[in-house]
C-alpha cells in the first residue's frame, strides 16, 4: 500500500484530497496545525489508514523529520 503525506490535510482542498486518497486505497499521513480547527477531519480521524500529525507544515525541520520517519511514497503540499 502506498503512503502519501498530505500537508494542510484539515483545509478545504487537503481534506477533500485526503478522503479521495483513502477511498482509493492509499494510506495517508495528514499534517496540519489546525489554525482553523479540525472539524473537517472528524469523520475520518479514526480511519485505519489515516494518521494525523498536529504540526505546522510550514516548519521545514518538522516536515523533514516526518518524511524520514514515515518514508511516504509521495508528498502533496
Amino acid at each position: 500500500m502506498k503512503k502519501i503525506l498530505v500537508t494542510g490535510c484539515a483545509g478545504y482542498i487537503g481534506s477533500v484530497l485526503t478522503r479521495i486518497l483513502l477511498q482509493e486505497g492509499f494510506a495517508v499521513i495528514g499534517v496540519d496545525y489546525l489554525a482553523f480547527g479540525g472539524q473537517s477531519l472528524v469523520d475520518i480521524y479514526n480511519h485505519p489508514e489515516f494518521i494525523f500529525i498536529n504540526e505546522d507544515e510550514r516548519n521545514d525541520k518538522d516536515i523533514e523529520a516526518l518524511l524520514m520517519k514515515f518514508k511516504p511514497d509521495a508528498c502533496v503540499h
